[in-house]
Formats: C-alpha cells, sequence, structure tokens
C-alpha cells in the first residue's frame, strides 16, 4: 500500500480517517424503548424499512466500509486483480446488501445531507456523513473505488453482467446527463421537504430486503435482467451518488492505469471494458500527432465555450422557475391544500383522511392556503437552480464531445472508469495476467509489416 501513496496523500488520507472516526463518536443513537404493547386488535404493518440497530453496529458498518475502502484500493492500484475484485464484490453484495439491506446507503445520505442544509433544526448522524463522505474522499485521490467492488448495488448489477452490448459513445454521453438531473431532483425534492426520490425508487431495495412493494419488485426485475447485456445500467445512467463520484475523481491524484509499464495499442483492453470507459490512442502511423491551436483559436474556443454554458444557463434558469409549481404538487401541503380546495368547491360530503385530519386541528383553510403558497414560491426558487444546474450540466457535456485530448495510448476515463479491473486482465503485456504467453515482439514487428 505504501508504494503507491506518496507520502502526502498518505499523512492526507490517515488525518482524514482519524477525523471521521472521532466524530462518529458523538452521533450514534439507540433505540432505547420498544414499541407500546398496546391491548387491542390492531396488527402491525408489515416493514419495509429495516429496523433500527444497536450502536455497536453502526461501528462495525463502519469498520467493514473503511477495510473494504481500502482493500479495494489496494486490489486496483497494488495487486490489480480481477480475481479478487471480484471477491470483494460477492462480499459487498452479501453483508451491505442482503445482511444489511443496503443502509446506511452514501446513495440515498445525499437527501439526509441536502436536507440538512436546508433546515438547520435537522442534524444529519454523524455515521451517516461518514458512509456519504469516505467515499467521496477517497475518489479525490484514487478515483471511484467505492463503484469497483464496494457498492452493493454496482457489485450485483458487475456480477449478473453475461455478454454486454457496446453502447455507442453519443448515446453513452446522452444518457449520462440522466444521473447529473436525478442527483438535482432529488437534492432539490429533499431540501424542500417533499420526498426523498432516492429512497422511493430504488430499483434493488426489494431485491435486498425481500418485501419490498410491487412496482419495486417489477423495478428491480428490470434492472436485473437489462444489467446481464448492459455493463451497469443503473450506475451509469441513474446513480445520482456515481453522478458525485465522477466529478470528484477528475481531481483523483492517481487512476487506473492499464498497462505496468508500456502500451502497444492492441485494443484489447478497450474490448474487454463493457463501460466504455477506455479511450484509444489518438497518435498512430496513419493520424500523427496535431500540432497545438495557436493563442487565437484557443481564445475563440474559450468564448464560445463561455457563451453555451451562460446561454443554456439562463434557459435552464426561467425552464426551472416555471417547473417549480409543478414540482411542488409532491410536497405534503401542496397536497392537501388541493384537496381541501376541491372539497369546497365542489361540496363534498364526506372529507378526505388528509383534510380531515388537518381541520381536525382546529385551523382554518386559509392557513393552509398560505403554508401552500410559501411552499411553491419555495419550490419556484429551488427549481431555478435546479434549472441551472441541469443547463450547466448540458452546456458541459457538450463541450466534451468537442473536445479530443491527444492520447500516446490507451487510457481510462477518470469520471467513467469504475474500476472494475477487466482491463488488467485482458492487457497481453501484464506478467501476472498472461505469463508470457504473449510474444509482444511478434505483434509489434506484425503490426508494422500491416502498415
Amino acid at each position: 500500500m505504501i508504494k503507491i501513496l506518496t507520502k502526502k496523500n498518505t499523512i492526507g488520507i490517515l488525518f482524514a480517517g482519524l477525523f471521521l472516526l472521532a466524530c462518529v463518536a458523538g452521533a450514534l443513537a439507540l433505540e432505547r424503548f420498544p414499541p407500546p404493547d398496546f391491548d387491542t386488535d390492531h396488527t402491525l404493518p408489515v416493514q419495509i424499512r429495516p429496523a433500527a440497530r444497536g450502536e455497536h453496529w453502526a461501528w462495525i458498518d463502519m469498520g467493514v466500509l473503511l477495510v473494504s475502502l481500502l482493500a479495494g484500493t489496494v486490489i486496483v492500484l497494488k495487486t490489480r486483480s480481477r480475481r479478487a475484485m471480484v471477491w470483494l464484490s460477492l462480499f459487498a453484495v452479501g453483508y451491505f446488501g442482503f445482511f444489511r439491506k443496503g443502509c446506511v446507503c452514501p446513495i440515498g445520505a445525499i437527501q439526509n445531507v441536502a436536507d440538512a442544509l436546508a433546515h438547520s433544526s435537522l442534524v444529519v448522524p454523524l455515521v451517516v456523513l461518514f458512509f456519504f463522505g469516505a467515499p467521496l474522499l477517497l475518489a479525490v485521490f484514487f478515483g471511484r473505488i467505492f463503484c469497483g467492488g464496494v457498492c452493493p448495488l454496482g457489485a450485483l448489477q458487475d456480477l449478473v453482467l453475461l455478454k454486454p452490448l457496446r453502447v455507442p459513445r453519443w448515446l453513452d454521453t446522452a444518457l449520462g446527463m440522466f444521473r447529473h438531473v436525478y442527483l438535482g431532483l432529488a437534492v432539490l425534492f429533499a431540501a424542500m421537504g417533499a420526498s426523498y426520490l432516492i429512497c422511493v425508487y430504488d430499483p434493488f431495495v426489494g431485491f435486498f430486503r425481500m418485501n419490498a412493494r410491487f412496482h419495486i419488485w417489477v423495478l428491480s426485475g428490470l434492472f436485473l435482467l437489462l444489467s446481464m447485456v448492459v455493463g451497469r445500467p443503473y450506475c451509469r445512467y441513474l446513480c445520482p451518488y456515481g453522478a458525485l463520484l465522477c466529478i470528484f475523481s477528475r481531481f483523483s491524484a492517481r487512476r487506473v492505469t492499464i498497462t505496468p509499464d508500456r502500451c502497444i495499442n492492441c485494443g484489447l483492453c478497450r474490448e474487454a471494458c463493457p463501460y466504455g470507459a477506455i479511450h484509444p490512442s489518438t497518435i498512430t502511423p496513419d493520424a500523427p500527432p496535431k500540432a497545438p491551436a495557436d493563442s487565437l483559436v484557443r481564445l475563440r474556443r474559450l468564448i464560445l465555450g463561455a457563451g453555451l454554458v451562460a446561454v443554456l444557463g439562463y434557459v435552464g434558469w426561467e425552464t426551472g422557475a416555471a417547473a417549480g409549481p409543478w414540482f411542488s404538487r409532491d410536497h405534503f401541503t401542496i397536497r392537501v391544500a388541493e384537496k381541501l380546495v376541491a372539497e369546497e368547491t365542489q361540496g363534498f360530503e364526506e372529507r378526505s383522511f388528509e383534510t380531515q385530519a388537518y381541520l381536525d386541528q382546529g385551523l382554518e383553510p386559509e392557513t393552509i392556503y398560505q403554508e401552500a403558497l410559501l411552499v411553491k414560491e419555495a419550490f419556484t426558487r429551488g427549481s431555478r437552480w435546479f434549472g441551472l444546474w441541469v443547463g450547466l450540466v448540458l452546456s458541459m457535456t457538450m463541450l466534451s464531445l468537442l473536445q479530443d485530448r491527444p492520447r500516446q495510448e490507451y487510457e481510462a476515463d477518470k469520471g467513467a472508469c469504475l474500476a472494475c479491473g477487466r482491463c488488467y486482465a485482458s492487457c497481453p503485456i501484464d506478467e501476472r495476467n498472461f505469463q508470457g504467453d504473449f510474444d509482444v515482439e511478434a505483434f509489434e514487428a506484425e503490426r508494422e509489416k500491416a502498415g
């Protein structure tokens, strides 16, 4: 492990890990009182969410996550073993998936953090902050290690992948924007106090908990079937936490390197990657290195890029404001106010359960109308920022398609690489995989002969 870390990065990770573990000590809570035992014929409903666990389990979960992340880092950057990553994936599915039933989940923790930032009265347990922040912190240094074999959702999709289909780059890029949109929506709805979209529509929660509602079972089955032919569709196109990891991993000091010393541009690693995360070399005998653009051309590109960001950002800002009232209909206060208006105007003889419960508090209908107006105004303000976020994502995605950085060899994209290790097993000059069976000199001579 020491060989793959610089001294500065090692000290930084140690201090960060100690800080997170020390903070957790003051935030763990224990369910101390059992549910009251009422002497009635009432039958408690089936519990969908997992029950709260003891304090010692929280410590165990944090320790397992930390050890798993460190193990994934060693596997990806040191041992470079696909087989070891498969074993780590099986462990993650068994422990974080079926045993822990997908909770605490770094993906769902996005909503807890957004809700706490929007409402100062809410406090996020530091154990949740640890699960939310530890994979992001590691991504800054070493890329998406969490996605490689620690995330149970991603590991499950990776294990069932049989014969992946190659998704065209333009389609893969376009679908990849949905995860950023989903991230914005999840933050907006959580911050406005409406709902936790990620938890409601988690496609694998039913598979892990074995007691989900029917529509979640259907969603889980569809995603599992799709994962057999498309590499990790949820991770690549819908996972909001994957969108954050993609952004953070762009700044990683170290990343997945396909070859241990030199690349022969055989292209086997790209064929082995089911996620389209490996870009080929741009320097070939038929395509010599391009001369760098002069300062005037670079300035022109910069102005056009800034203009595109400004235009799409403004369009998104205004579109988000228009969509705010429509988004607000997911809020409980808005739903009750709309039902109350319908009952008042149409003269319903019986009240709905929600409106009757509200009126039983002795409040006037005008009160909830004022509350609903405030909720709509808050949603309009929040939706503006959501629209701006979508505009920035769209503009940056378009700019990334127009740029093609010169590469000397096949490289794994920092943001798109999921650290699964398949490219390691396909590299013919890595002795740990092929053990000298591949004749590099003969391959290069044959390639030169073919022109």
